[in-house]
């Protein structure tokens, strides 16, 4: 029996420290937050790294808890909590969210292509 059928798949770990990393030139931040119960709400929030040209490279919800149909939002943005881009970014969400905690920024795992496992059609994906 196989658990995992694809080469590509990866386990990610943190390490937290009370210190701040600081910044590589190739850093990744990850943050959580919660939108407004209002349309749109979510696109606005996320709008906010768009505009900026800020790079999602992950975006995941896991329910509220104790509050039925309310979700928290877990995003992870190309670029270092400390670059002016991001500081606008996070700054113009706090005030479209309703709950929000950066948890950090860490330098970005890269992969070279030449030593990316093929994918089943025999391409590189990264």
């Amino acid at each position: 029996m196989t658990i995992q059928d694809s080469p590509c798949n990866t386990t990610r770990f943190l390490l937290i420290g009370k210190q701040q990393n600081v910044a590589t030139g190739c850093d990744k931040t990850s943050l959580i937050f919660a939108a407004k119960h209002t349309p749109g709400a979510l696109h606005r929030c996320l709008g906010h790294f768009a505009q900026r040209g800020l790079n999602l490279t992950k975006i995941e919800s896991r329910p509220k808890k104790n509050d039925n149909w309310e979700y928290y939002f877990f995003v992870d943005v190309q670029g270092h909590r400390n670059i002016p881009e991001m500081i606008q970014a996070i700054e113009d969400l706090r005030s479209d969210a309703t709950f929000l905690k950066v948890l950090g920024s860490y330098p970005m795992h890269r992969q070279r292509l030449e030593t990316a496992p093929p994918d089943r059609e025999g391409l590189n994906l990264i």
